[in-house]
């Protein structure tokens, strides 16, 4: 997404302790991960990144030489507050799902894989011999573990985001995004 490229710029020029950014200077940034950027694409992103308000716009005025240059209008972009609580919930969103989603997924993939062995195990008892229950029993452990281990996953997920997102200072735009992906994150 080109605002999640344009705002990563943002956070890397400022733990480079970079403060303003020129537009040319955020194609150049965004355009390091082989993305093929324009400069006009870019400008308008930068706008509705100020209404926003993860970007605040100030003149640039540093490179006017004539008057026409003083009345076109060029900007230097600074990230807000706001715009840092987003992009850092954004991380730690990204970040937590990365790490822990991986892993629910494959939770699902062996509850599944349990269930469908002691389904088989229930189908293809001998009604002399009765259940196997040691096999029964290993398998109910085993579902009961990784059920347990889904929770924890879950458990730690939450609370990793809980961490990564200041609800009282995050901007009302950037917590609806927030609360957006991981409703869509949780429907998968």
């Amino acid at each position: 997404d080109l605002y999640r490229t344009l705002m990563r710029a943002f956070s890397e020029a400022k733990e480079h302790f970079l403060v303003h950014l020129r537009p040319e200077d955020v194609l150049e940034r965004a355009s390091r991960d082989g993305r093929r950027l324009d400069l006009d694409a870019v400008q308008a992103a930068l706008g509705q990144l100020v209404e926003w308000g993860n970007l605040q716009a100030e003149p640039d005025t540093s490179r006017v030489t004539t008057v026409e240059d003083f009345y076109r209008a060029r900007y230097l972009y600074q990230i807000t507050r706001e715009g840092e609580a987003a992009q850092a919930a954004l991380e730690t969103y990204e970040r937590m799902l990365g790490h822990h989603g991986a892993l629910q997924s494959v939770a699902l993939a062996d509850i599944a894989s349990q269930l469908r062995a002691l389904r088989a195990l229930l189908d293809t008892q001998d009604s002399e011999a009765g259940l196997d229950s040691a096999k029964a029993h290993l398998l109910l452990r085993d579902i009961t573990r990784v059920f347990s281990d889904l929770a924890d996953n879950a458990r730690d997920f939450m609370a990793g985001l809980a961490r990564g997102l200041d609800l009282r200072r995050a901007e009302r735009a950037a917590f609806i995004d927030y609360k957006d992906r991981l409703l869509d994150y949780l429907r998968r």
